[in-house]
């Protein structure tokens, strides 16, 4: 949650200031979970006391109350899985022109790369206004690369081949 406020008075000078919390922005909360999920760890019920207990065996962490914690591995959302509804990321349309974070193919190809083909693609051009209320476009085409996510099977396939 954030604060947000606004001034009341004269041309906004903030006589007057109201202000309220309200969520953060979208992308604030999703950096935030993210880095959560990245230091999250496994933890176990101590069954004496009921505290949450860490469920490495070489440390006894009890996690804080700000921590995100499991008590089960999390699934593998890069392979399909109809038991958690994963649909996996096998030919998912990437982008390989972005940073990291912003849906590169590398995270959201789980590291096994992706095929490039191309495809025709349509879109509105040369468009040009009639009296009033009608737009008039022609419907122009070009040759567009699609990045698709490889399956995992392709992936061990070629590494078997490089290694032959």
């Amino acid at each position: 949650m954030v604060i947000k406020c606004k001034c009341h008075g004269i041309s906004d000078s903030c006589e007057y200031r109201t202000c309220w919390r309200t969520m953060a922005p979208f992308s604030v909360v999703g950096n935030v979970l993210k880095q959560k999920h990245q230091k999250a760890f496994m933890v176990t019920v101590n069954q004496k006391s009921n505290e949450l207990l860490s469920a490495r065996d070489d440390f006894q962490l009890k996690p804080s109350r700000d921590d995100l914690v499991f008590l089960e591995k999390f699934p593998d959302y890069c392979v399909r899985n109809p038991g958690t509804g994963s649909l996996g990321t096998t030919g998912r349309i990437c982008n390989q022109n972005v940073p990291e974070d912003y849906g590169s193919c590398d995270v959201l190809c789980c590291g096994r790369g992706y095929n490039t083909i191309q495809v025709v693609e349509e879109y509105k051009c040369d468009c040009t206004v009639q009296w009033c209320c009608q737009v008039n476009c022609k419907t122009c085409r070009r040759i567009v690369d699609m990045h698709l996510c490889k399956p995992p099977e392709q992936t061990n396939f070629e590494k078997s081949i490089s290694h032959n």
